[in-house]
């Protein structure tokens, strides 16, 4: 057989010797030469064929695929594109074309000449599956979403081609669907890591915690020391309040990275959700020693000190976090440590509580709809008329009509010379359709105050819009603060 080809060879030479003009005698010489595993003889043999036919399409192809072999690349970009000009419409010249000019990065064109060999044969799935590859690294996510779908119509048994799909449908924030192709992808191929991380993505993103515990325990398998999947564990779980699956992440991962203020961090609030207070204090500590500019850090720390009855030590953690950050509970909070530390008879006891209240009235600045501070303020100020008033606006505020009133009724029943307390009161009536006692409490407002042009205004508007006569509302006046007892 050798022999026979050797002679095919020969015969091939000496006929392009005679006809050196016939391009057929280069692309079979060239065949067998490539056949013979001889590529350098090919190629100069190709470009001999040039000479003569420099715009030949299929001399410039058989060319540039054996300059690709011998990572000729720039050679081989220009006989493509001369075989291109010359009206080569083969699906594989663009196809091998884009392959280069991805190698040297020259994407936009790749793309063009990807899209191009998909024209000519729309059934090709590597095509469909290296364009796919191309925009995700581009980050066209759209884009390349339609290139794998594509390709899966031809091919659905590529577990690579859905890893992609999912990587475009993850940057699109499409992650039910994205969920639904990484479970596919992992069918295919169940050892694909990166498949089962970026799943993983997915189902924190629609807080699917305990799918996502699961599929990072999974990664772990592979990768036993990446503190990183130990976080992950450790922050889905404590989602879920599976404590004892956060404390045990929290505590491997601390095993293996133990310079992470973060993962001390979390390791203490989840303490203190297992109320394990002295160990939350610890691992607090530890935290802030690493990273001491991190606020939320000191809060919980003042929290596992109060649960300890430590309350100067809660006191000062409660203290600093609030130079960093106003936050409503903390003022509550450091108002309720403050309390606890007073001793019975103690002659700063007064002062102390003067602070507490201070606090309770700093949380209501920061938060008027939290509640509980105006409670605490009303045990320890039972007869400032202003903080009934302050909670009857808060109910109003959130449209509880009928506990607003209550909270104005105890007090005027304190002070009933508030003016602008009987008209909040009679726009809450209103609201409870009760105006005679709402005209009531208007006229009670402009007695009290006769030159707010406001309680004016609200009586008349009100007198107007239930059509009341000026005899009911000067009997209602003479009713004054007994209206809203009824």
């Amino acid at each position: 057989q050798t022999g026979k080809v050797d002679r095919a060879i020969a015969c091939y030479r000496a006929a392009i010797k005679l006809k050196p003009n016939l391009a057929s005698l280069y692309l079979s010489l060239g065949e067998l030469l490539i056949q013979q595993n001889d590529t350098q003889q090919a190629i100069n043999l190709y470009q001999q064929g040039l000479k003569y036919f420099p715009r030949h399409g299929e001399i410039n192809f058989e060319l540039a695929r054996l300059l690709v072999k011998h990572k000729l690349w720039d050679r081989a970009i220009v006989c493509y594109q001369q075989a291109i000009q010359a009206g080569l419409n083969n699906w594989q010249v663009y196809y091998d074309f884009a392959e280069i000019l991805d190698r040297q990065h020259k994407y936009s064109e790749a793309i063009s000449s990807y899209q191009q060999a998909l024209k000519l044969n729309p059934n090709l799935f590597a095509a469909w599956f290296k364009l796919a590859e191309l925009l995700i690294r581009l980050k066209h996510w759209h884009q390349a979403a339609v290139a794998c779908q594509q390709g899966l119509k031809l091919d659905a048994t590529q577990w690579q081609i859905y890893h992609y799909l999912g990587i475009a449908l993850l940057h699109q924030q499409q992650y039910s669907q994205a969920i639904e192709v990484y479970n596919r992808c992992l069918r295919l191929n169940p050892q694909a890591v990166d498949g089962y991380r970026n799943l993983g993505v997915a189902l924190i993103a629609e807080k699917q915690w305990s799918q996502a515990i699961a599929c990072y325990q999974e990664i772990a398998k592979y990768e036993p020391n990446n503190a990183e999947l130990y976080r992950k564990i450790g922050e889905a779980a404590f989602e879920i309040k599976e404590w004892s699956t956060s404390l045990a992440a929290w505590n491997r991962a601390i095993k293996l990275c133990d310079r992470d203020s973060w993962l001390y961090h979390h390791l203490g609030m989840t303490l203190i959700n297992l109320e394990r207070w002295q160990e939350a204090s610890v691992a607090l500590q530890k935290s802030i020693e690493l990273n001491p500019d991190f606020p939320w850090t000191y809060y919980h720390l003042g929290d596992a000190l109060a649960a300890q009855q430590k309350w100067q030590e809660s006191i000062a953690a409660y203290r600093y976090f609030l130079t960093k950050e106003a936050n409503s509970y903390a003022y509550e909070r450091l108002g309720d440590s403050l309390l606890k530390q007073i001793q019975p008879f103690s002659p700063t006891g007064k002062l102390i509580q003067a602070e507490a209240c201070q606090c309770y009235h700093r949380a209501i600045e920061v938060n008027p709809d939290y509640l509980q501070p105006y409670y605490k303020l009303m045990q320890l100020k039972p007869y400032d008329p202003e903080i009934a008033f302050l909670l009857a606006e808060t109910y109003a505020r959130q449209e509880e009509w009928s506990t607003a009133i209550i909270f104005y009724q105890m007090g005027l029943q304190i002070d009933p010379n508030f003016p602008e307390a009987h008209l909040e009161l009679g726009l809450v009536l209103e609201q409870l359709e009760q105006p005679d006692n709402a005209i009531a409490h208007y006229q009670t407002a402009i007695r009290l105050d006769p030159s707010e042009n406001k309680y004016k205004h609200h009586l008349k508007r009100a007198k107007s819009k239930y059509n009341m006569s000026s005899e009911l509302g000067v009997r209602n006046s003479e009713l004054g603060i007994q209206t809203f007892k009824n």
